[in-house]
């Protein structure tokens, strides 16, 4: 078996093992079982509704056995959680389940021949991701600083072309609190509570709830809570934020990869804002590296960066000779219809004036984000050699926001 398969046969085996505790939990359970077929069609919704509420696949904790305050218990016949108790139609409707369960668990297809095989290995506080051996980017998990300044977590860098060379930056001199791909904000507000500056790392933390690969093996699935002193001390989260990460298999001269966010306010009265000036700046960005030949496209064609935000399109694509062979390469960010304040405005910058690039979301005046529901934003970037003149982006665009 090919390493692309055992990784997605152990990730699927993981995943298996997890549900198999809630089919455990909730059909397993003698107490859950009476005569009655009522019974068992609410423990099928109350698995289904389980099922629903968490990301079992991909997912790095796995769900209690057992209700609180008591011992876990052996799920498969050797203490009060019997299988052997169960008794006929019930019986029968656990044994298919359990099929159903395994059948899930098969083995990918194997890699065709030829074909690159993603690999990703958790080191150095983060996840490397690598095609046929070559890097294709690190996801930092654990907070970095700089002299103990500027402490982040939660980004990518460096993004690597598709011969190795680094497209991005992490603590530029210009801007130190800069890093890679990175979504974050000046303004966050918690009623009349200004918490931290996440968009200058100051005063603020990711937390790590939950992290773990995607069945497919080709992506991470992260969950964080944000924190900040400056709110109840940092005793109580203030957003719940989920991001998926997916590294697409290179494509003849390109790569895609996709990142969809979701922002879940915890407590009442959440408000997100960018910079507050007449720039905005804030959301999704990425620091490329501030080449001299640094040239700025979009689906008009080419785009002279401005101070302010400005009319770009769906998608801006970044070139310069980053390897500084001779030969350009850069990356596209494309913007998905779905992400909130769509069609996004960016903040573009030159050499002249380094900074960030970035489709600005929601800009200088803080938007409020009711507390349980979610705010979606939904990128994906192209990674390719040569410059925009040698990808279809509008097409490429075109598949992408057609996709659900």
């Amino acid at each position: 078996m090919q390493a692309g398969s055992r990784r997605s046969l152990v990730g699927r085996l993981r995943s298996a093992e997890r549900v198999a505790g809630y089919l455990a939990k909730f059909l397993f359970d003698p107490r859950k079982w009476t005569e009655s077929s009522e019974s068992v069609e609410r423990s099928i919704e109350e698995f289904g509704r389980a099922m629903r509420s968490r990301r079992l696949l991909g997912s790095s904790r796995a769900p209690a056995l057992a209700p609180r305050g008591r011992e876990p218990e052996n799920v498969l016949g050797c203490g009060r959680y019997n299988p052997n108790r169960l008794r006929g139609s019930h019986q029968v409707l656990a044994v298919v389940l359990s099929l159903i369960l395994l059948a899930s668990c098969s083995p990918s297809p194997p890699v065709p021949e030829g074909a690159a095989a993603l690999e990703v290995a958790e080191q150095d506080g983060g996840y490397m991701f690598r095609e046929s051996g070559s890097p294709v980017l690190f996801y930092r998990l654990e907070p970095k600083s700089l002299d103990g300044a500027y402490e982040r977590s939660n980004y990518v860098h460096p993004l690597y072309g598709l011969d190795g060379e680094v497209l991005t930056e992490d603590f530029p001199r210009d801007h130190r609190h800069h890093r890679g791909v990175y979504w974050t904000w000046h303004q966050v507000l918690v009623g009349d509570v200004r918490a931290g500056d996440p968009w200058l790392a100051q005063r603020f933390s990711w937390q790590v709830q939950e992290q773990g690969m995607l069945p497919a093996g080709n992506g991470l699935f992260l969950r964080h809570r944000w924190f900040s002193p400056d709110f109840l001390h940092g005793r109580e989260p203030i957003l719940e934020e989920t991001a998926e990460v997916v590294v697409h298999p290179a494509e003849g001269d390109r790569r895609a990869i996709d990142f969809d966010i979701r922002l879940v306010p915890l407590q009442d009265g959440v408000r997100l804002g960018g910079s507050e000036d007449d720039k905005g700046y804030g959301g999704f960005s990425v620091r490329v590296a501030m080449r001299p030949d640094l040239e700025f496209v979009g689906a008009g064609g080419a785009i002279m960066p401005d101070r302010r935000a400005l009319e770009a399109g769906n998608w801006v694509d970044f070139s310069a000779d980053f390897a500084g062979s001779g030969s350009p390469s850069g990356v596209a960010v494309l913007v998905h219809p779905v992400s909130a304040g769509y069609p996004q405005r960016w903040i573009l910058r030159s050499p002249t004036t380094p900074s960030m690039q970035n489709p600005v979301w929601p800009g200088p005046d803080a938007v409020a984000l009711k507390r349980g529901e979610a705010t979606r934003l939904r990128y994906r970037l192209v990674v390719h050699r040569g410059n925009a003149s040698s990808l279809a982006l509008d097409a490429l665009w075109e598949e992408f926001a057609a996709m659900p």
